[in-house]
């Protein structure tokens, strides 16, 4: 029903609220005729006999008054939408958003025509706006579109950079990694070094040890030789005695057999005692003889062992200090060594460092020239919209020149 209503035109809307106005009246007057009848008693037939003329009369006249009122009233509004729906289809085939409705009444298709001319302006001044922003943007979006290509070429500068960079970061980084590697191996060896200097100082801490042992050896058995020559010096004087004693003996024997022989046959057996004797003693000095020659060699053998061990002895005490300076050239291997294992540690620790700083580098540098390709890309696609942004600029602009401001 409001949806059949709303497709009628005006006018008809006008016509039908007439008939509604004229049904409404015949009943009014038929009500009107019944109250009468009622009243005065009489039939309805009666009433509507003598009262029709004027009713109708009085019907007639209601309805022209209301048919030429609300004429005059449709003719007024037709004229005002006339107006109105003209200036709007003017608008909408010209795009003219400078016109506006004529009119000044204060009702409401007044207010309908003061709204729309409300919304022309309002549309103007957006336009405008927009018109402006368009330039503007149009403007903006040549600019954007060179600066874009400008920073494309600068991204593929600093790309090529990047990578010859994350190129020599590499090579950096395999450089460290190699010199941490024979840092290592250095002080591996620095510490097998160390370990065979120090053995070695051991070694010759026992040999001088042994050394000093033999030394004082060689010494104690100087000494002893030594003694063992004053004692053989003893024993050839007790030697030197017992052959006096001997010739004394021999000599005494000598006598005594003279004596027995001058004695006759009663010393006889005193004569063979003195043979017996003398025959000993002279074994006695032979056998003293044998000793002091025996002894000779003795001590001669006893000076030649004392040279020798008194030699040995020097050359023992040449052996320790040697074994000492040995010793000492050890200890300062050791400490060097041990300075350079030291330094082999702190280069080592210092290329280990180097190294992983050399990764997190190349790690930096990978990730910069990712995001520099991405940032290429960004920008060619940011070029890219710029110039559709720069032709929809274009586009927006021929489209609000189609559109009188």
């Amino acid at each position: 029903m409001g949806a059949w209503l709303s497709n009628i035109s005006l006018k008809y809307k006008f016509w039908a609220v007439n008939a509604v106005a004229f049904a409404t009246t015949l009943l009014l007057v038929l009500y009107a005729m019944h109250l009468e009848q009622q009243v005065r008693g009489v039939s309805l037939g009666q009433v509507f006999g003598e009262r029709f003329g004027q009713y109708a009369m009085a019907v007639f006249v209601l309805m022209l008054a209301m048919l030429g009122a609300s004429q005059l009233l449709i003719r007024f509004l037709l004229s005002q939408l006339n107006t109105l729906k003209d200036v709007m289809l003017h608008v909408e085939k010209t795009g003219d958003l400078s016109a506006r409705v004529p009119l000044a009444c204060k009702d409401e298709v007044g207010q309908m025509a003061a709204a729309f001319n409300a919304m022309q302006a309002g549309y103007q001044r957006v336009v405008d706006t927009v018109a402006s922003t368009a330039r503007q943007l149009d403007s903006g979006a040549a600019r954007l579109a060179s600066s874009m290509n400008e920073v494309r070429h600068g991204m593929l500068g600093q790309q090529s950079e990047t990578d010859q960079a994350a190129t020599a970061i590499n090579e950096m980084s395999a450089t460290v990694y190699h010199i941490a590697q024979h840092a290592g191996a250095t002080r591996d060896l620095s510490k097998t070094t160390d370990t065979l200097a120090g053995n070695g100082r051991e070694v010759v801490s026992r040999v001088q040890q042994s050394i000093t042992g033999l030394s004082t050896g060689v010494q104690q058995t100087a000494e002893m030789i030594q003694r063992l020559a004053e004692d053989s010096q003893k024993i050839n004087g007790v030697v030197s005695v017992i052959h006096s004693i001997a010739e004394q003996t021999n000599l005494l024997a000598l006598n005594a057999a003279i004596e027995a022989a001058r004695a006759g046959e009663m010393g006889r057996g005193f004569a063979v005692v003195a043979d017996e004797v003398r025959n000993l003693a002279k074994r006695v000095q032979a056998s003293t003889d044998e000793i002091t020659t025996m002894v000779s060699a003795l001590q001669a053998g006893t000076r030649d062992a004392v040279d020798f061990m008194q030699e040995s002895s020097h050359k023992a005490d040449d052996c320790v200090q040697q074994a000492c300076e040995a010793g000492d050239a050890l200890a300062q291997i050791t400490e060097a060594v041990a300075q350079m294992r030291e330094s082999n540690t702190q280069i080592a620790v210092a290329a280990e460092q180097q190294s992983h700083v050399a990764e997190e580098m190349n790690r930096a540098v990978v990730s910069i020239r990712d995001v520099t390709e991405n940032t290429v890309r960004q920008t060619v696609e940011s070029a890219a919209t710029s110039h559709e942004l720069a032709t929809l600029a274009g586009e927006l602009n021929k489209a609000i020149g189609q559109l009188k401001l």
